[in-house]
């Protein structure tokens, strides 16, 4: 697996950030989530999901080969992380490989995060639902914040603030997170709380009457630009928020990326 100058260039930057993020970065779309969904004492998946994840990118990006191997045959022996983290299968490209397409983790499947944007990235490149999610070989997911916790009721308001102006001045800034052809970040009311002006984070400008709803009134905010490099980003409810239909939600952040895919002919 070859790597972008961009991305190669980012994971050889100086920096206290450590988590750059999950999946394909030779993807066009690009995921943001509000922060880790982890319980503050699992020192375990803090480590192999924060604390070194850029570490992991480092070694798979220098162990190119054994990588094409291990995403071939998912061998525990193959994997370039073996022996860095507590899980033999663990890959900050293809992170717990084998979770079944559901959200029922108690029966070995996903997320409920992850599983929405399973759907999402099924609906943009118009696949059938596979058994086990694979959007991480079709999109690169991150987040805002780094201050993880189960829920965000429970994270520390100033470390994420801090976490976030952080992030933003040091890692989305870079040319890596900036060239994404679609960005959607799904991070609800943080983008007011912490004071987050998605036009001028990924320079991608505000549509007029930008605001768009789907026929259950749910708002979803829409940045594009057009021209030789056209860049559309969404900046749309948590998926997991109370109330929210989500179905139809994600119906609606689907036509929009496809619309401005068939616009621009953009080859995802």
């Amino acid at each position: 697996m070859r790597y972008s100058k961009d991305f190669n260039d980012l994971l050889s930057v100086e920096s206290e950030e450590c988590l750059v993020g999950w999946g394909n970065p030779n993807s066009k779309i690009l995921i943001i989530a509000c922060e880790p969904s982890i319980q503050k004492d699992d020192g375990d998946q803090i480590d192999r999901e924060i604390k070194k994840n850029k570490i992991l990118w480092q070694r798979i990006k220098d162990e190119h080969a054994q990588m094409d191997e291990w995403l071939h045959t998912f061998d525990p022996d193959k994997n370039p992380c073996k022996g860095l983290v507590d899980r033999p299968n663990y890959n900050p490209f293809y992170p717990y490989y084998g979770q079944k397409n559901s959200p029922s983790q108690k029966n070995g499947g996903t997320s409920r995060s992850w599983y929405y944007y399973q759907k999402i990235i099924e609906g943009i490149l118009e696949y059938r639902k596979p058994p086990i999610i694979d959007l991480f070989r079709n999109c690169f997911v991150t987040d805002l914040s780094v201050e993880n916790a189960p829920n965000q009721e429970q994270t520390d308001k100033t470390n994420t603030k801090k976490s976030i102006e952080k992030r933003t001045n040091e890692l989305f800034s870079h040319p890596f997170f900036q060239n994404f052809q679609i960005v959607i970040m799904c991070c609800g009311h943080y983008v007011k709380d912490y004071g987050i002006r998605p036009d001028e984070l990924f320079n991608i400008p505000f549509i007029h009457d930008g605001r768009e709803t789907n026929k259950n009134k749910e708002w979803i905010n829409y940045h594009c630009v057009h021209g030789n490099h056209p860049r559309l980003l969404l900046h749309t409810k948590h998926l997991t928020a109370r109330g929210l239909k989500v179905n139809d939600y994600i119906e609606t952040i689907v036509k929009l990326c496809l619309e401005f895919v068939e616009k621009n002919n953009v080859k995802l």
